[in-house]
């Protein structure tokens, strides 16, 4: 974009602005009150904290010691003799394992992609697959997950070269395949041969990540936790037992959460369910019932248990968590629009040229604004799209406006 028509757009915007201003300034000055539309919205008191996991779950002790080619992912459900990994006796040894696989994936897919006759389908649906699972991909790689690598690369090669086929491009892979072959050959031939393997003692979920917390926070733990106790393990305080990095089983999906927050917070309260939402880990909200809330100054320290485990959570110890109630609809207008007649709390709407005044019930308050509770059987509620007077001089039930 040229400078020029930055400058033009820039004085386009401002003269909107100035226009929308003034056209609001006349507003107020001529008729002395300022309404706003009430909208439907959705809302829900929620805080954000650091927090620390809890979970059953024990240290895997491996029989062989060496370079560890996982047979599972992480967050697997596994049952006790199930191969876990196979063990090389050197880092090249599980490098060359590691890219066989790879690209024996690589080249079942490319050869899958050349041999079967398809319809290649819409160009810009597969444009927006292929965005999608770049999408994918780099949000596993800001976890530091790359487990699934292999299968987000395979899935774009096989959707670039079908956008590239739908637009009438001739795909032909045989070069790679070629390519693909020889390299499968050459490594092959390097395969190590000696290799050890690991089992899985007992069932459970697996984890290949091991931090020296595992003995030192159980179940057994959440009844007797401080305040102080996880404020420490969150700022490193707190020094983990020594621990080797094979894995560990997370016994079943029973965890808990605990946190510290404000005492302000009045909404959070035991036995209430709430919904954790894990920043940079996953999109999903996942329920779970306040078990204590023990006040500690201005404080309060918070456990959650919950009986949801998934592959995104099972290696979270010390996470940034974003806990909110259910989230609640209604409708939303600006908390400078309260006014409180004959004791009940309301707003005044512009209804047929007169100021009305409508009862609400406050369900939630946040950000300047309250959302309210909509109720569709009461012709005399507030509805949505009622003109809500929010600045206003003498302005009283019945009022006309000029």
């Amino acid at each position: 974009m040229s400078k020029a028509i930055k400058i033009i757009g820039t004085v386009a915007l401002v003269g909107l602005a100035v226009l929308y201003l003034g056209v609001q300034a006349v507003s107020i000055f001529a008729t002395g009150y300022k309404t706003e539309v009430a909208v439907s919205y959705v809302m829900a008191d929620s805080v954000t904290a650091q927090s620390v996991i809890i979970r059953q779950e024990s240290v895997l002790t491996p029989q062989n010691q060496g370079y560890y080619g996982y047979a599972v992912t992480d967050g697997s459900k596994v049952s006790g003799g199930q191969l876990l990994a196979s063990v090389y006796g050197s880092a090249e040894d599980s490098a060359v394992v590691t890219r066989t696989e790879q690209v024996r994936s690589e080249l079942a897919t490319m050869t899958q992609f050349q041999n079967t006759e398809t319809s290649f389908g819409d160009p810009e649906s597969l444009s927006n697959q292929i965005l999608n699972t770049a999408a994918s991909a780099q949000g596993a790689f800001h976890q530091n997950t790359f487990t699934g690598a292999a299968t987000y690369k395979n899935q774009l090669i096989t959707q670039i070269s079908r956008r590239q086929a739908a637009t009438g491009k001739v795909v032909d892979l045989s070069g790679q395949i070629a390519a693909l072959q020889a390299e499968l050959d050459a490594l092959q031939a390097q395969a190590p041969s000696q290799v050890a393997y690991e089992y899985a003692q007992s069932s459970g979920y697996f984890s290949s990540v091991v931090d020296g917390f595992e003995g030192k926070l159980t179940p057994e733990t959440v009844q007797q936790l401080t305040a102080d106790e996880v404020k420490k393990i969150i700022n490193g305080e707190e020094t983990p037992d020594e621990h080797g990095n094979f894995g560990r089983l997370v016994a079943d999906f029973d965890w808990y959460l605990a946190c510290v927050l404000p005492s302000d917070n009045t909404w959070v309260s035991e036995g209430k369910t709430l919904y954790m939402d894990f920043l940079g880990v996953t999109s999903e909200s996942i329920p779970g019932q306040v078990l204590r809330v023990v006040p500690s100054g201005d404080e309060m320290l918070v456990i959650i248990s919950c009986d949801m485990i998934t592959k995104d959570l099972v290696n979270l110890r010390i996470q940034n968590v974003q806990i909110s109630q259910k989230l609640q609809k209604g409708i939303r207008v600006p908390e400078e629009a309260l006014r409180v007649q004959d004791n009940k709390k309301g707003v005044y709407v512009k209804k047929g040229g007169k100021a009305v005044f409508r009862e609400i019930n406050i369900l939630l308050q946040e950000n300047g604004y309250l959302l309210v509770e909509e109720v569709v059987s009461d012709p005399n509620a507030l509805k949505v799209y009622d003109e809500v007077i929010i600045k206003g001089k003498d302005i009283y039930d019945g009022k006309l406006l000029s």
